[in-house]
């Protein structure tokens, strides 16, 4: 069986959170999970804590560590921290024995702001074999949708920041 593109995209809340439930299966599986943050990791997150510390030996974690740019300086180096590590992406892609599921968060932002090009990841996707992979992010593209197998849109009604309440520990992070 060839293994499944899944995008999670909208603007609602849950979609890393989603391909979490993906990884927590796989791992009970047995499977071999590899996570990419690409735009997240300069803040705390649970969820990570959890991936390195009870299965090191099934999770490869990379992390961008430097969160969403907010000027061209910043654009600049989130450019070049995404093309490294996409090369990592490759890799991973490539492993032997393969990874039984890869979770590229935040890809889609990664794409929208034009820090990596589509065409070559699309097409390096398309090389994933058996592996089971896993976008998330805003703004998924056409193009990426079309490729993909699942397609899910998580649509936001309401959210308590509206309200003014803090990212909670435990839901948010």
């Amino acid at each position: 069986m060839a293994g499944l593109l899944i995008v999670y995209t909208g603007n609602g809340k849950g979609k890393t959170s989603a391909s979490l439930g993906a990884v927590v299966r796989t791992l009970g599986n047995g499977g071999r999970v590899a996570f990419i943050q690409f735009m997240k990791g300069a803040m705390k997150s649970s969820e990570r804590d959890l991936m390195i510390d009870c299965f090191p030996e099934r999770v490869v974690l990379i992390s961008a560590d430097i969160g969403f740019f907010r000027d061209e300086a910043q654009r600049q180096c989130q450019q070049e921290n995404a093309s490294a590590l996409w090369l990592k992406v490759r890799t991973i892609l490539e492993a032997k024995p393969p990874f039984d599921l890869i979770v590229l968060d935040e890809l889609n932002y990664v794409l929208s702001y034009g820090l990596l090009d589509e065409v070559m990841v699309l097409n390096d996707l398309q090389k994933r074999g058996n592996t089971h992979v896993i976008v998330t992010g805003r703004k998924a593209s056409d193009k990426m949708m079309a490729l993909a197998d699942t397609v899910s849109e998580i649509r936001e009604i309401k959210h308590a920041y509206q309200k003014g309440m803090a990212a909670a520990p435990g839901i948010d992070y």
